[in-house]
């Protein structure tokens, strides 16, 4: 019995120390997110923003053992570490490990923000898809989110290999691929990459896609149907680029088809 109580004595304390330079980054990651300075007048900022979840004075004073002890591991409370864990971004402590062992790629971060997805209508109608696109952290991970007409579609983003590669699903189960060639370059303004998917008749359905940065805010974005006769007219460098990149559809789209006896004779 005695064995037992001092074991989990022991576990308990494990449990309430953590690594100085893990707790130092990780309030690094705080003052990035919140934008704010890692001072008396930083943590007073970060209080109200954090709707007083953490205090500054509890902010400060675990900030500063942190950078000045000489010590490998710092003491503090499994609820207040939750606490702050959460407010940096992250689930839980595994989740924070998991970032700092595979970080978010720099030329991928370079990407947060907000975007505008163009790809062309699986027809021969010239009808060009506009949707609002935001590229965000969250907790160990990157996120990619397209706002459709009536549903919004969200999924994790990648960097490998010079692409962008994000797998995307909707409230109903609709899933759609895209990967954009970046390379190596940090803060691109236009993305050209490939889609696939399943159109509204729930057929296989692929193409051409183009992201281009937006300085508006998502929540203003709209959803538009552009027609590739009408940017050619604009005055904007980037409706001419895209109504000469969408300008033909076989160019862009692909599609199957028509499927009647799932034989060899579909395919003439």
């Amino acid at each position: 019995m005695i064995s037992d109580f001092i074991t989990l004595i022991s576990e308990t304390f494990q449990k309430r120390l953590m690594d100085k330079e893990e707790l130092i980054n990780l309030f690094k990651i705080l003052s990035e997110k919140t934008k704010e300075e890692l001072s008396h007048s930083g943590f007073n900022n970060m209080e109200s923003k954090l709707e007083f979840k953490l205090s500054s004075k509890f902010l400060y004073t675990k900030y500063s053992e942190a950078i000045k002890t000489q010590d490998e591991f710092i003491t503090i409370q499994e609820n207040r570490k939750k606490a702050l864990l959460n407010a940096a971004g992250f689930k839980n402590y595994n989740d924070y490990k998991a970032f700092l062992e595979n970080p978010i790629h720099e030329v991928l971060k370079s990407c947060f923000g907000t975007w505008v997805s163009y790809v062309r209508q699986n027809s021969l109608d010239g009808i060009i898809y506009q949707s609002p696109v935001e590229i965000f952290e969250e907790g160990s991970k990157a996120y990619f989110k397209l706002r459709g007409p009536n549903t919004t579609y969200s999924g994790e983003i990648t960097y490998s290999n010079g692409c962008l590669t994000t797998l995307f699903t909707g409230a109903s189960g609709k899933t759609f691929h895209h990967i954009y060639k970046i390379g190596n370059r940090k803060n691109p303004i236009v993305l050209q990459g490939i889609y696939s998917g399943i159109s509204t008749a729930d057929d296989p359905i692929g193409g051409r896609a183009v992201l281009s940065r937006s300085d508006q805010n998502f929540d203003i974005l709209e959803n538009r149907e552009l027609r590739v006769e009408e940017l050619k007219t604009s005055a904007k460098e980037l409706d001419q680029g895209i109504s000469i990149y969408f300008g033909q559809y076989e160019k862009n789209n692909l599609r199957l088809n028509p499927i009647i006896s799932f034989s060899a004779q579909d395919l003439k």
